[in-house]
């Protein structure tokens, strides 16, 4: 360790002869540090003071940030003052020790590639000023954002009217990417989701960077609010199930004649009145999704019958990546066996007719919490719930959608420091089992007929894994349940032994004829 920081620190200075001998090793240094006089300077030792040794060496490096951080810590305290104050805890995992971040935006800088808050507040200020300044006195404020964008609140006269979002790697960003499906939502479909108020794919700005201004959705996130004690009522999760099923409805709704993502058509020039298509998904791993080419794009086809089967496509996307394993893992035969298997599965699946009759719905990857905003003084007419985060929507065979959202009927309250949860506090007995039942049925009778076709049953639970890891490349291993392949393949020999599902409800319906 002292000479990793003697390499680091004091670097390889010029040294005159001493008494001793000539210093020219790290040695000669450590067996003449008393006596030796470093003529080049270092950021720990100054020009007039002898050398230090390799143990004061390193108390200065340790000074050093110490001073670095009683300077971190008044810059933050000056932050405060200004209403820029963002706690953040950051989780750990097993086994690694906790990290508490006082200030999310001095955080977001080290782990991120951009500009710290405190000079890059002012602009922000001054872009959306530009754009909005005729509504108000602007004031901009840091909330906690994602993995993927930076985001800013806008206030107009002290009320939150927009969202500034800003990639935080703007070298691979696609901001017209994350424009379109937000588009297409605006135009097409009843749900509530943010409207584009302006936006730039370049760096030509006062930000240097792409952006993306967009009207906020009142309401408050259903993350920590939904699991958080003692904050919603019994009546308002039972209208958040309704919604919420209203929302899967209406996204089962929506539907196309093939599987493709959304973005503006090529040789147009985009913008917030251009027209949105589709092109066909290729495997992520071939071509990332944000870098897709618009190359082979169609017009949006909600009507008609599909112009490639849900079988076929899975076969074809799992086809994409066995030829990608056999070349870039030659000798993983077992590999090769699990897609050849898997491939063979979705053909015993076509077969029996359980993917005949599928469509293309409109998919969100990340139905959860975080992603919704819940608005309690909605009025009882009107859905309660937005959407937010739609930059990966895709067209997907319809049982992808209705993965279920356990998270809405299994009830669990929690105690919460910020957003990081504290302790679960216990709730228990009759009125809370009651509760979940209910918020169960609710989500159930708004989410349609199709909701019970392709939740219950082994079936479409094997069908969404494999079609999410021919589309997505995610290892099976890693889904909501850690099935691997060989356990999907156990799972669906198992369902071949008994009465399809589809013969049973046949059965009772002729039953219940008679």
């Amino acid at each position: 360790m002292a000479r990793q920081m003697f390499n680091k620190w004091a670097g390889p200075a010029q040294r005159q002869p001493t008494k001793g001998g000539e210093i020219t090793s790290e040695d000669d240094f450590v067996r003449v540090q008393d006596a030796a006089q470093i003529t080049k300077p270092s950021p720990l030792i100054q020009n007039d003071e002898p050398a230090p040794g390799i143990s004061g060496l390193i108390d200065n490096f340790f000074q050093l940030k110490l001073d670095e951080l009683a300077e971190k810590k008044k810059k933050e305290k000056e932050a405060q003052t200004d209403g820029s104050w963002h706690a953040v805890s950051v989780r750990p995992k097993k086994g690694v020790q906790t990290v508490e971040l006082s200030h999310h935006y001095s955080a977001s800088a080290v782990l991120y590639p951009h500009e710290e808050w405190l000079t890059f507040r002012h602009k922000a200020r001054d872009l959306v000023d530009l754009r909005f300044g005729s509504e108000g006195e602007i004031k901009v404020r840091p909330i906690h954002g994602g993995s993927y964008n930076r985001v800013v609140r806008v206030l107009v006269d002290g009320e939150a009217r927009y969202i500034l979002r800003i990639p935080r790697r703007p070298e691979t960003a696609d901001v017209e990417g994350e424009v379109a499906p937000l588009l297409f939502l605006q135009r097409h479909t009843p749900l509530i989701t943010p409207r584009v108020a302006t936006y730039d794919n370049t760096d030509a700005n006062m930000i240097q960077s792409p952006y993306m201004i967009q009207e906020l959705i009142p309401g408050i996130c259903l993350y920590p609010a939904y699991y958080a004690h003692d904050i919603l009522k019994g009546a308002d999760r039972l209208r958040i199930a309704h919604d919420l099923g209203v929302v899967f409805r209406q996204l089962l709704e929506t539907r196309n004649n093939i599987a493709g993502r959304l973005v503006f058509p090529p040789k147009t020039q985009a913008g917030v009145n251009a027209e949105v298509c589709v092109v066909p998904i290729r495997p992520k791993y071939k071509e990332p999704w944000h870098l897709h080419s618009p190359i082979g794009a169609k017009p949006w086809e909600p009507q008609g019958p599909v112009r490639q089967s849900v079988a076929d496509f899975m076969r074809t996307m799992l086809d994409t990546r066995l030829d990608n394993a056999r070349k870039c893992w030659p000798k993983n035969y077992k590999t090769h066996q699990r897609l050849e298997r898997l491939k063979e599965i979705v053909t015993e699946m076509e077969n029996k007719g359980y993917l005949n009759d599928v469509q293309y719905s409109l998919y969100h990857w990340d139905i959860a919490g975080r992603n919704i905003i819940f608005n309690p003084d909605a009025a009882k007419t009107e859905t309660s719930l937005g959407m937010i985060d739609w930059d990966d929507c895709v067209f997907m065979p319809s049982f992808m959608l209705y993965r279920p959202p356990s998270w809405i009927w299994t009830l669990r309250y929690y105690k919460f420091r910020g957003n990081s949860m504290v302790e679960e506090v216990k709730v228990a007995g009759p009125a809370h089992e009651a509760l979940c039942i209910r918020l169960k049925q609710e989500f159930e009778s708004a989410a349609g007929p199709e909701y019970k076709k392709y939740c219950e049953g082994p079936v479409y639970n094997v069908a969404r894994k494999i079609c999410q890891y021919s589309v997505q490349g995610t290892k099976l291993k890693t889904d909501e349940r850690g099935e691997t392949a060989a356990e999907l393949e156990k799972k669906w020999q198992q369902f071949l032994r008994v009465e399809p599902y589809y013969a049973r409800e046949k059965k009772a319906k002729d039953a219940a004829k008679k």
